[in-house]
């Protein structure tokens, strides 16, 4: 079957930002908790990193989403063992729309 990738709903909450080196370039990130599918039982992760676009900015730590994104998986080898783990990742991420906020400088907890 040719054409883009599905898209799947998800919900989760927003983390903390941070950063991961890619040829050479620092590329924005954030990291998303309680990973939702809509539809499903239970978490698909508790916790993933995404890259942060567009879609991110004015969001803060605490706050709920639901979204739209591609699921791929992909391989990450462990430095120190050399054991190969298998991840699960989320790209092309859009239609986000704020569930809950958590106004900026407010702890979530």
């Amino acid at each position: 079957m040719n054409g883009p990738p599905p898209l799947y709903s998800f919900t989760a909450r927003v983390g903390r930002r941070g950063g991961r080196e890619h040829q050479g370039r620092l590329i924005p990130t954030v990291i998303l908790h309680d990973l939702s599918m809509a539809g499903a039982d239970g978490l698909v992760r508790d916790h993933t990193w995404v890259d942060a676009g567009e879609w991110s900015i004015g969001l803060y730590d605490g706050n709920e989403i639901t979204f739209c994104a591609e699921l791929r998986q992909y391989s990450k080898t462990d430095p120190g063992s050399g054991l190969v783990e298998w991840e699960l990742g989320l790209s092309a991420v859009q239609r986000v729309q704020l569930v809950r906020a958590v106004p900026k400088n407010q702890d979530s907890s």
